[in-house]
Parts: C-alpha cells; structure tokens; sequence
C-alpha cells in the first residue's frame, strides 16, 4: 500500500496542545443517549506556539487515536488500523507572549482535530486555535479523564426533516444556475423552514457549545491570548455554519471563514459587520449565497472547482476518492486553504496591511 503523504507545519514555532472539558450544568441536553437530561459538556483541544527548545522529551498526542477509531467505525463503518500521531507536543510550555485565538467547529458526524493539518498550520505562525468538539454530534469525544462520547446516529437522518424530500428539494435547488443571489435567498428561505428546521434550531445549541468553551479557553489560557482585535472562528460544514452564526450573533467573534457548510438559520433584520470569507465547491454555492447578502463588511467568496464537500478537511489526504474528496490535489488544497486563513485573520486578528489571499487560476471561481 502506498504511503501517505501529509503536509508539516511550515511556520517559525512547534506547537503544543492540550484537551480539556467543562460541563454546563444550566444546559439541558438535546441529543445524544439522554436527551432531557441536565448538563453538557465540551470538549476543546488547544493549539499553541511553542519554542523549538522546549519541545525536548515532551511526548506527542494523538489526532487519530484509539477511541476515535472506534467512534469512526461505529458512527460510518470506517476501518483505521493504526492510530495517527501528530506533530505537535502535549502540554508543552508555551512559547512566551502573547497570540490571537482562532476557533475551529467541526461538521456534523466529524471531529474536534478533523481539519488537525490547518489548525496547526495556524499554530506554527503565531496562533492559538480551540478545535471545539460538540459532543455526540462527533465522531469520538475522548475527554482529559478517559472518558468518551460517541455520535448519535439519529443526526443522520434529522438534517433534514422530512429526510427523502429534504434531501431531493436540496439537491435540486442546488443545481439551478440561473436566479440570481437575491433570487436563491429568498428560495432557501422557503426551504429551510419547510425541511431544516433542527438544524436551524441545533445552531442555538452549537453556539452555546462554543460560548462556553471558548470563555474557558480565556479563563484558563488568558495569559497566553492576545484580544486586542476580538476573536476569529472557521468550520467545515455544520461547523462553517456556525461560524457564520457566531459571527452574525456574538460580539466576541470579529471575522470568519466558512468552508463548505449550508447556512441555515434566521438572521432577518440583521446585518452582517463583520468580515467574512466564504469557500465552497461547485455543487453547494446556492446554500451559501445569504453570505453574499445583507453585509456591510469585507466579504471573500472563493469557489474551488473540482472538488467535493467532505475533501475542505483532512479526510483529502486519507481517502484518495475524487467522488467523495474532489480531484483537487491534496496539498495544492491545503497550500489554499492554508494561505486564506493565515491572510485572512492576520489581517482582522493582528492588524497586517497585507492583502487578503484569494486564489486565482484555472482552478477556482471568485464568485460576488
């Protein structure tokens, strides 16, 4: 079997992680094995910059490890034999002074470290990334004592509700090429209140998710987190959608990035100010277009031709299928991907004069 190739961090510091949970015992859980039941918990896995010289004996930490190999298997029958390292060291000093924090929401059925080759790409050039995992909307949830949550399989079909006519009036309205952005907002309005009602109704939940675990972040890692220009946030899939949510509805969140996900949600009489930068494949465009409208920000929109839904995370490297990943070779994606969201938040988190990147070539599409 031929072996894998994947990307390193390319930037001046290793990095260092550490995971750790709260329990929100005002919440009321709403999914997984007690709904009903009082309390949630959620789970952050912290990336930092860390100096070369500190990472001596200092053990690495898993991105695949055991248990999310058997979440994986229980929630999509994925077999992963060998359990993945990665390169970044746990609990290792953090490098001193001080860097902006960017959090990252994974898709739904995913995993806190799903997009793990962008988050420490962030890392290594002065970033502090909170990979939030929701429990059992992912794959595997290991928490800091042992223990593990695993995906509700029921989110399968509650995406959309009814599930058959959600999915085929979705795929249909996808397709059309011809109304213009106005047209296809007022068209997915329609669509989402008749078929996408939990997931308009989950974001609350997501959003909660992230409040609480991002105040944590800051009451126990505020020494190392520079606020000066507020905080970013990405997300693949449900999690671009709620990045988009974050960034519409919480003062604390002061730009995005959006890769692939549908957003749902209602945000009549609101106005996005913050700015945004949206990436989808061909075939989603139409569910992202309310990121296009009602903005008075800074808006990117990036269409990466060829490629597919689930390859905007690193499942890209693992799965060599272009029907499930895209034909988009791995590493010219996350050279892209990489260089948008480094371009994107040091300009809005650190203040740079640099130019927001936006890919150009045969390629990629820049929608308005």
């Amino acid at each position: 079997m031929k072996e894998v190739q994947l990307p390193s961090p390319t930037g001046k510091y290793e990095i260092g992680t550490s995971v750790f949970s709260i329990i929100d015992h005002d919440r009321i859980e709403t999914i997984g094995p007690a709904p009903g039941s009082k309390g949630r918990r959620i789970r952050g896995r912290l990336y930092y910059p860390v100096l070369p010289s500190d990472t001596v004996g200092v053990p690495h930490d898993y991105v695949l490890s055991p248990a999310l190999c058997e979440g994986l298997f229980r929630a999509f029958h994925v077999k992963i034999k060998n359990p993945l390292k990665g390169e970044y060291y746990l609990n290792a000093s953090p490098a001193p002074g001080k860097f902006p924090l960017i959090v990252y929401s994974h898709g739904l059925g995913a995993y806190a470290e799903a997009n793990h080759f962008l988050c420490s790409e962030l890392a290594s050039h002065g970033y502090n990334v909170l990979a939030v995992g929701h429990a059992f909307d992912a794959a595997a949830n290991e928490y800091e004592d042992g223990s593990v949550d695993f995906f509700d399989k029921s989110l399968n079909t509650k995406t959309y509700r009814p599930f058959l006519p959600g999915a085929v009036a979705t795929l249909r309205f996808c397709n059309d090429r011809r109304s213009s952005n106005e047209e296809l907002g007022r068209r997915f309005n329609v669509l989402q209140e008749k078929y996408y009602t939990f997931l308009i109704e989950y974001l609350d939940e997501r959003a909660k998710d992230i409040r609480s675990i991002t105040e944590e972040t800051i009451r126990r890692f505020g020494q190392r987190i520079d606020l000066t220009h507020g905080i970013g946030i990405t997300g693949h899939s449900m999690g671009g959608a709620t990045a988009y949510y974050m960034c519409r509805h919480d003062d604390l969140f002061t730009a995005g990035i959006n890769l692939d996900g549908i957003l749902a949600g209602r945000y009549d009489g609101c106005v996005m100010s913050k700015p945004f930068y949206q990436i989808n494949c061909e075939t989603n465009v139409n569910v992202s277009v309310k990121a296009a409208l009602d903005t008075d920000a800074p808006f990117f929109w990036e269409v990466f031709k060829g490629m597919q839904h689930h390859g905007f995370c690193d499942l890209k490297f693992f799965v060599p299928i272009s029907a499930i990943v895209g034909k988009m070779p791995p590493f010219v994606l996350h050279e892209n991907l990489c260089r948008i969201h480094k371009t994107f938040f040091d300009r809005y988190l650190k203040g740079s004069t640099e130019e927001v990147f936006c890919p150009e070539g045969a390629d990629f599409i820049r929608r308005a």
